[in-house]
């Protein structure tokens, strides 16, 4: 079961990625399939008390992140910011409520900032000139970072949902 769970998130997964590389752009529809195959997943997995608390704690913060991120381009634009559509795509909040389903909260916390440090610097390596001309395909590109932490997940002991770093 979990196996084919994961397979269905892989293709949905692959989907993404080929559709905003190609036009910038992703069916609606897929986002409420990938999540529901993921609470199915991580539901599975941790059961249904954990898998709350963590949602919860993963959609607070990234609520924190969109206000502080709001409050930055509101201020710098001088007039209040509605960042969503203008800075960062309705798709890319979908995918990260996703991933919101997928992690603990310090495991999500981690994934997070490494992904985009990564795409960020990949993408300035690769895209020197012109950086203002070009958009990060930041849905495609954290769908990509994340197919190597379920592959990493399905063959060894690693546990997205489990915090051992924090229990020394």
């Amino acid at each position: 079961m979990e196996l084919a769970l994961n397979m269905v998130i892989v293709l949905l997964l692959a989907a993404l990625i080929y559709q905003d590389f190609k036009s910038r752009s992703v069916l609606w529809v897929i986002f409420p399939v990938l999540i529901i195959f993921q609470f199915f997943l991580s539901y599975k997995l941790i059961g249904w008390d954990e898998l709350w608390r963590n949602t919860v704690v993963n959609l607070m913060l990234l609520a924190l992140q969109f206000l502080l991120l709001t409050l930055y381009f509101s201020f710098r634009n001088a007039r209040w910011t509605n960042i969503i559509n203008k800075y960062i795509g309705a798709g890319d909040v979908f995918f990260f409520v996703f991933l919101s389903l997928a992690f603990s909260p310090f495991n999500f916390i981690a994934f997070f900032v490494v992904s985009l440090l990564a795409i960020l610097i990949i993408y300035f390596l690769i895209v020197r000139k012109n950086l203002k001309k070009h958009k990060i395909p930041l849905l495609g590109a954290m769908s990509i970072a994340y197919l190597p932490v379920l592959c990493v997940e399905y063959l060894s002991d690693f546990n997205k949902f489990d915090d051992v770093i924090l229990n020394f």
